[in-house]
């Protein structure tokens, strides 16, 4: 058909076709990739298993990640909190009771309780009321955790593996959202972006592209619009935008190709800046049309690349403390297909 068509129209009317027809077929693609992941995701309201679990995992990490904050607020994350214990009861009522992601959640729970009678701050009357409603519950299924709290650690602890085998160098590295007024020099983070160059993409295409931010004032800003920071994002001493330019991908088979460059690119920068002794945290970069338009103006992005990921960071401070989040084991994750 296309060397039919090529024959009969002039050219520039075959090009305007053939453009059309890839339209069509990325139209097609999109469509497809919309209605499935519609289908799987949490938008549809059910309590799935899976869905259910992962409402409780995002909930947990807001708690979590409040009890590292350099100054967590006491009473914090109340609402979250509260949709955590609902969501855990209705988990414990349809499903394995001894799923590791709800035991973990009931040691957060655990701690948030701590946190605020050590500070002999009074819980709100009613999430206190939800918690021991919980409480009861678990007692009643026979429901066990082991605590898991937050890790109190020092800088020189923190990087004490920056220089060790793969295994231990990757095992060390964790998000961290505290940091020092100490400046980060321009020639230690280039260092570290220079590194993070040998990252493998599409048939060696290249297609990403990495924006680095050291003016505090434009952090400030930039992170405002972005807008899941709060309580660590005004210590960021640098800022990086990853982007990726879809010009350089083709047709509709290679439609998530950038997105996939770009998110090992970015793991590659964590792991350059661990390297080089930076602490640093990935933020969420998908941002819905009107979002996006305003990132691109603040953040000064040119409209033909496509947002990834922002990475914020800077100099711990000599001791601090980072979420222990829970990861699944290895047979979790894995499907082996003999």
């Amino acid at each position: 058909m296309k060397k039919i068509l090529k024959k009969v129209l002039p050219s520039v009317i075959f090009t305007k076709v053939r453009e059309l027809m890839r339209y069509q077929r990325l139209k097609k693609s999109f469509l497809y990739d919309l209605n499935h992941y519609f289908k799987h995701s949490m938008n549809l309201s059910d309590y799935e298993e899976d869905k259910l679990i992962s409402r409780i995992v995002l909930d947990t990490h807001v708690i979590e990640k409040g009890l590292t904050m350099p100054e967590a607020r006491l009473g914090f994350g109340l609402a979250r909190l509260n949709i955590l214990m609902e969501n855990m009861r209705l988990f414990i009522q349809s499903y394995d009771v001894a799923n590791p992601q709800l035991l973990h959640g009931f040691s957060v729970l655990q701690e948030y309780v701590d946190f605020h009678e050590k500070h002999n701050h009074a819980i709100d009357s009613q999430a206190l009321a939800n918690y021991n409603k919980l409480v009861i519950l678990k007692e009643s299924k026979d429901i066990t955790f082991t605590s898991r709290e937050q890790r109190n650690i020092s800088k020189s602890d923190y990087f004490l593996n920056a220089e060790s085998s793969f295994f231990e160098f990757s095992e060390s590295r964790s998000s961290l959202r505290n940091y020092s007024a100490e400046r980060v020099s321009q020639e230690t983070l280039k260092q570290a972006l220079d590194l993070a160059r040998n990252t493998p993409s599409a048939c060696n295409r290249q297609s990403v592209r990495v924006h680095l931010y050291r003016d505090l004032t434009e952090i400030s800003k930039i992170l405002e619009v972005q807008g899941g920071n709060r309580g660590f994002g005004h210590l960021a001493n640098f800022l990086i935008a990853v982007t990726f330019k879809p010009k350089i991908y083709f047709e509709q088979n290679e439609r998530n190709s950038g997105h996939v460059d770009g998110g090992m690119y970015a793991m590659n920068i964590l792991y350059a800046l661990h390297c080089n002794k930076l602490a640093a945290c990935i933020l969420n970069a998908a941002h819905a049309p009107a979002k996006d338009k305003k990132m691109r103006s603040v953040a000064n992005i040119p409209d033909d690349e496509i947002f990834v990921a922002f990475i914020a960071g800077g100099i711990p401070p000599d001791d601090f403390k980072i979420a222990r989040s829970f990861r699944y084991p290895l047979d979790y994750v894995l499907t082996e297909h003999n």
